[in-house]
């Protein structure tokens, strides 16, 4: 038992005389620890973010099905497939006369200019359901693009709902990730020779 106490007690004062020999050991085993801290987190983080990407797959999965059943338009999705910030892009029309117009006879362009400057624009058609654009970090605005289909009579028409009132985020700046929304209300454009021709009917 004398001989064990003995060897403790050495062993107790020769370890503060090796930590000052080598004080490397020291801290390449706190930069070990360190590491493996910070491996533990990341490696954590990455399994709750795919956790919670497995978790939203479910849910739009069952979310397409109920819509599907219920017979819902579901929202297309356009765009530049390697950017996340999405734009959801709804076209409301404002049909006065006996002809309708619908909201996939409009086209829109959307002008982006990211961070890094560079630009770029996506053209998109109108959905009643809207439309997801995908778009990179940048400064973006939309633009309507006249009806030009090759039919005189229908380009007419479509192109007589001229007025065109916006609501939400078309236009501003949108960050990585980020998710905003437009409204666009079109409205057919009433000349004033119209009017007091109507008012004379």
């Amino acid at each position: 038992m004398i001989t064990t106490m003995v060897s403790t007690i050495l062993l107790a004062s020769i370890d503060p005389v090796l930590s000052l020999l080598h004080p490397q050991s020291i801290y390449i085993d706190a930069q070990t620890s360190a590491s493996a801290v910070i491996n533990t987190t990341s490696t954590q983080a990455n399994l709750s973010l795919q956790a919670e990407k497995q978790k939203v797959q479910k849910d739009l999965a069952d979310l397409l099905r109920k819509a599907i059943s219920l017979g819902i338009e579901i929202p297309e999705i356009s765009g530049f497939d390697e950017h996340n910030a999405t734009l959801y892009v709804k076209v409301n029309v404002n049909n006065t006369g006996e002809r309708k117009a619908n909201a996939s006879d409009f086209s829109f362009l959307i002008n982006y200019e990211s961070k890094a400057g560079s630009s770029g624009a996506a053209g998109v058609f109108g959905s009643d359901a809207g439309v997801i654009v995908r778009l990179p970090e940048s400064t973006y605005g939309l633009v309507p693009q006249i009806s030009e289909t090759g039919d005189p009579v229908k380009d007419s028409f479509i192109n007589s709902f001229g007025r065109s009132s916006y609501s939400g985020d078309c236009y501003g700046e949108i960050a990585s990730g980020e998710s905003k929304e437009c409204t666009i209300t079109k409205s057919m454009f009433v000349s004033s020779n119209n009017t007091s021709n109507s008012t004379k009917d």
